[in-house]
């Protein structure tokens, strides 16, 4: 279990970010993504379907939450801190490094921006490097739809990114 959290525990996370825009409510689903995955670790036994598994049952948690009656009633959503795309390596040039910072913190703005179907395919496409018959699996839409998705949302991130004078 240690080894998939360390191996998964990211995806997982910044999946549920991605969905739910609540950095707590997201780390309430990771502890209980990996309570279920303890429980029937006994059926994972392909290590290279456990990360699949762990991002379905990561959005099956996320929808469950987004159904609920408290969800409807208290719909606090947004943050402004979740979404790390911000490589943490040290630079060697730090003025590029700001650059490169200042884009990133913009881009995860503008991704947290999307409407929910377009963000879920964005951060599970490009951010979890998951190819468009797998993000349709776990989305439950067609792989077309996944393609006009991240089509779309490419559209609206450009779009955004250039209002806010951001050269990606």
């Amino acid at each position: 279990m240690e080894e998939w959290i360390a191996q998964h525990g990211d995806a997982v996370l910044r999946l549920a970010y991605a969905v739910l825009l609540n950095r707590a409510q997201a780390e309430d689903v990771f502890q209980e993504v990996f309570i279920k995955a303890y429980r029937h670790a006994d059926r994972l036994r392909d290590p290279e379907r456990v990360r699949p598994w762990l991002l379905q049952v990561t959005m099956n948690a996320c929808r469950d939450l987004r159904r609920s009656w408290w969800w409807r009633r208290t719909r606090n959503g947004s943050e402004l801190d979740g979404l790390a795309l911000v490589d943490r390596a040290p630079e060697a040039d730090p003025a590029g490094a700001a650059i490169r910072s200042d884009v990133c913190h913009s881009l995860a703005r503008a991704i947290r921006s999307l409407p929910d179907g377009y963000r879920e395919a964005v951060v599970l496409h490009y951010l979890e490097g998951l190819a468009a018959p797998e993000v349709a699996r776990i989305l439950r839409v067609r792989v077309g739809t996944v393609h006009s998705r991240l089509y779309r949302a490419r559209q609206l991130l450009r779009q955004q990114l250039e209002e806010w004078g951001v050269e990606p």
